[in-house]
């Protein structure tokens, strides 16, 4: 079996729609395209049927930009908002690098500063008994 189209009304007897916004005339290139079909079809003039093919033409032309337009700047935002994740990322393993190095540095600044104390101490202590050995 082969499958028809669902039949509908014809656009003049349909109820005309509620007034959302005023209506959009044809552009002159959208008069042209229209008279093109009609001359196809062979008609000396455009009708209904071709203005409102021509003008839902456009429409979903439009709708596709819109769409495409707001596809583009969503990933764009993506990608700014990746790449300032990623450089705060590498901002924060920065600085705890710097401040492990920091304490790194300090706490072996401390070790060496102990140490030496720690030897000065020793050698005072020795020192006054060597004295005293040699004499």
């Amino acid at each position: 079996m082969a499958t028809t189209k669902k039949a509908t009304k014809a656009p003049w007897k349909k109820p005309s729609p509620a007034k959302k916004s005023t209506a959009k005339k044809l552009s002159s290139g959208q008069k042209s395209q229209a008279k093109a079909r009609a001359k196809k079809a062979g008609r000396p003039y455009p009708n209904l049927v071709d203005n409102m093919a021509v003008a839902k033409k456009s429409a979903k032309k439009t709708t596709k930009k819109a769409a495409k337009k707001t596809a583009k700047k969503a990933t764009k935002k993506r990608v700014k908002k990746a790449a300032k994740k990623v450089t705060k990322r590498a901002a924060k393993k920065t600085t705890q690098k710097v401040a492990k190095k920091a304490t790194k540095k300090s706490t072996k600044k401390a070790a060496k500063k102990s140490a030496k104390t720690s030897a000065k101490k020793t050698t005072r202590k020795s020192a006054p008994r060597s004295k005293a050995n040699k004499a």
